[in-house]
């Protein structure tokens, strides 16, 4: 008869070795294939529709977005930036919520 404490440690052994080899195969969340920031944040240029966010130093930036009851949305970045998807982007000199246009904007879109 086989000692069960033998048993008992080689299944528990195999189990252990294949735990790490799973978590380390386990998917990293990959970057998403997205411009950089710096080159989608320019003021007077037009930000895609179908924008969903961008790249900056420090990894992935989602689309921070307000929807309006127009079906539209507002995009926002660094609290600098907007524009409605697909139209200009606007550069702000201070905080969004002080800025006018920002305020108007928002204001339309709400209804």
């Amino acid at each position: 008869m086989a000692d069960p404490s033998t048993a008992d440690s080689t299944a528990t052994q195999s189990t252990t070795s294949a735990g790490p080899s799973e978590s380390t195969t386990a998917a990293e969340p990959e970057t998403p294939d997205w411009p950089a920031c710096g080159d989608v944040w320019v003021a007077d240029t037009r930000l895609k529709a179908a924008y969903k966010g961008c790249l900056d130093g420090t990894g992935a930036v989602k689309a921070d977005n307000l929807s309006c009851e127009s079906g539209q949305r507002i995009v926002r970045y660094t609290d600098r930036f907007y524009a409605v998807a697909g139209g200009k982007i606007y550069q702000t000199m201070g905080p969004l919520e002080k800025d006018k246009g920002y305020i108007e904007m928002v204001t339309t879109c709400r209804g």
